[in-house]
């Protein structure tokens, strides 16, 4: 840092690190941290006129790995209870998400990784290098929270186990990052959002000491 130095440099990278395993189901990779040097802001914006959602938006500094300025991530709510399921109600919740496109740079996506099949020898009396075959497959990152499952509403039945459990880990993710996180940040990047709880209950093992001791001088 020197006099010209903006802000605090990295420091939505070291809020989100501090508060991946309450928050963010430990979803951000030591890979994801290189990107998220770049982060300079996360917003919300409520959906006022119907009331019934939220968007995130993550703001990125020109970088290396992502074409983009600002991902986004759009939430819907139903106020309302279920109509099949009345008697669940227990408050808003979320029914939808959706995410954004990430442009990454060549060989930049940390989404993905290049996994080695197999090693094909070539052929005897031939003077060439051994051929690997390989497979891009998914990795797992933080960046893909911003492509969940596509899920529209009364569409539930049709969702996979593995897409449901996706799901509900992404909601319970963006009501995190939209309620705590934003809100505390500089508590997550000091760590003092973690100190807090600690205040809210009693020493008794210290009361019932004083107790026994008063009974023995007795």
């Amino acid at each position: 840092m020197d006099e010209n130095t903006k802000g605090i440099p990295k420091f939505w990278m070291h809020a989100l690190k501090n508060a991946n395993e309450e928050c963010l189901m430990g979803l951000i990779e030591s890979h994801d941290e290189e990107v998220l040097e770049y982060l300079t802001d996360i917003t919300v914006q409520l959906n006022e006129a119907q009331n019934n959602g939220f968007t995130l938006r993550f703001h990125f500094a020109e970088n290396p790995y992502m074409s983009n300025s600002v991902l986004t991530k759009v939430y819907t709510l139903r106020e309302d209870p279920d109509p099949d399921s009345p008697l669940e109600y227990d408050g808003p919740e979320i029914i939808s998400c959706k995410g954004c496109t990430i442009d990454w740079k060549e060989g930049k996506d940390v989404t993905k990784t290049i996994v080695k099949l197999k090693k094909l020898k070539p052929k005897k009396g031939k003077n060439v290098p051994d051929k690997e075959i390989t497979k891009e497959v998914k990795a797992d990152s933080f960046f893909n929270f911003f492509s969940p499952p596509a899920h529209t509403e009364g569409k539930e039945e049709e969702m996979t186990d593995e897409e449901r459990a996706t799901l509900a880990m992404d909601f319970d993710v963006g009501f995190a990052i939209k309620e705590k996180i934003v809100p505390r940040a500089v508590l997550y990047f000091t760590g003092e959002a973690f100190d807090e709880d600690d205040d809210e209950f009693e020493d008794l093992d210290t009361e019932e000491e004083e107790g026994d001791d008063s009974d023995e001088m007795d």
